[in-house]
This record gives C-alpha cells, sequence and structure tokens, in this order.
C-alpha cells in the first residue's frame, strides 16, 4: 500500500509571488527589474528592491513597491527538449492564490 502525502509547513494568502529567477542580489540587497510604464524611460527597467517572504523550489513571496499587474526581468529558462519551450524574458507579477 502506498500514498501519496503533501504536508504543508506555512501557508499565506493576499501575497504578491514571482518566480525566483525575478529576484537578484546585489551588496546584501534583494530587488527585481520592473518594465517602466510612461515617465521618462517607457519601456525600459527600474530596480525595485523587495523584501522576500515565503518561498519554495520555483517561487517566492515578495513586498515592497510591487503591484500584481507589474511586468518584471527574469532570467529566461533553458529550452526544453521535445521542443517544449521555457519561459521568455518577462513575467507578469500575479498575486497568491
Amino acid at each position: 500500500m502506498t500514498a501519496d502525502v503533501e504536508i504543508v509547513t506555512a501557508s499565506r494568502e493576499n501575497v504578491l509571488l514571482l518566480p525566483l529567477r525575478a529576484v537578484q542580489s546585489v551588496d546584501g540587497g534583494t530587488f527585481v527589474l520592473r518594465r517602466v510604464v510612461g515617465g521618462q524611460a517607457p519601456g525600459g527597467f527600474e530596480r525595485v528592491p523587495v523584501t522576500l517572504g515565503l518561498t519554495n523550489e520555483v517561487e517566492v513571496e515578495v513586498s515592497g513597491d510591487l503591484s500584481e499587474g507589474d511586468v518584471v526581468s527574469i532570467v529566461a529558462a533553458p529550452v526544453q527538449s521535445g521542443g517544449s519551450e521555457g519561459f521568455g524574458p518577462f513575467r507578469m507579477l500575479r498575486g497568491g492564490d
């Protein structure tokens, strides 16, 4: 007899989640690159400091000057065998489920 078990050690609702690949660290600070809409550099990117929260193998909870729907830069995933493509260089920020 076998069983598949999932043990939840922590959970939060109504948080912003990003792929881990979107978070960068320099000199002890963490940030993401958010696409600029309007303003002085439309289409460019700005560095936005973030605080990290709960994480798993692929996503991390972030807080800072970000909103659901912001577009952030991520490191592209490699193309997988069989013709399936990985993620592109940009990802829309989404809220937690």
